[in-house]
């Protein structure tokens, strides 16, 4: 049986319209739990291309990071902002999201969305997820992070957040990838799972 994060998160990708996230044109998409592109016509290039993470994929992630109401979460990679809103409801008025995607039109859907949705505790901005000097947030201030596209190894700019951050990120080794959480320390990042 799920923990009762687990039982909670699922309830919330249950109540949160997928739908509203994806192209039109791929609405049929939205009800199964697979990835969704987000299609060629996002400003982002063709290597860095967004989509909608399976829903699985959210609810492994957030239950790696034990995402609980009241954390500061950040979210890299934010494609539409379906993840951000989940976060938003998971963590409730008294956290905080910040969802950054390098795209500006999925940026843009994103706060559209958190806007529409009356999430006042979160925000989605256009920023470089690898570059922490684009952020307009501190990222020592954000202990929970996660990732919604694969990496081969953690940037060495990622050194900016502070020890004890957590980081759940698809870790690629060739064509497999896994969800792998990290833990910042003084020696640097520990994989703990």
């Amino acid at each position: 049986p799920p923990t009762p994060r687990q039982q909670a998160l699922l309830e919330l990708i249950e109540r949160v319209p997928r739908e509203r996230f994806v192209p039109l044109d791929r609405l049929n998409e939205a009800a199964g739990d697979r990835a969704v592109s987000l299609g060629p016509d996002t400003e982002a290039p063709a290597e860095v291309r967004a989509t909608v993470s399976a829903m699985h994929a959210y609810l492994r992630s957030f239950d790696l990071l034990e995402v609980e109401p009241g954390d500061a979460v950040l979210d890299l990679g934010g494609g539409s902002g379906y993840g951000a809103v989940l976060l938003a409801e998971r963590v409730g008025a008294a956290g905080r999201v910040v969802s950054l995607e390098l795209d500006p039109a999925l940026s843009r859907w994103a706060r559209e969305e958190l806007s529409a949705l009356e999430l006042s505790w979160a925000e989605a901005r256009c920023a470089d997820a690898l570059d922490p000097r684009s952020w307009p947030c501190d990222p020592r201030g954000l202990s929970k992070v996660t990732v919604g596209f694969a990496l081969e190894e953690v940037p060495a700019s990622w050194d900016a957040f502070a020890e004890g951050t957590r980081v759940v990120a698809p870790l690629a080794a060739g064509e497999v990838q896994r969800l792998t959480l990290l833990e910042r320390t003084a020696e640097g990042w520990e994989r703990e799972a």
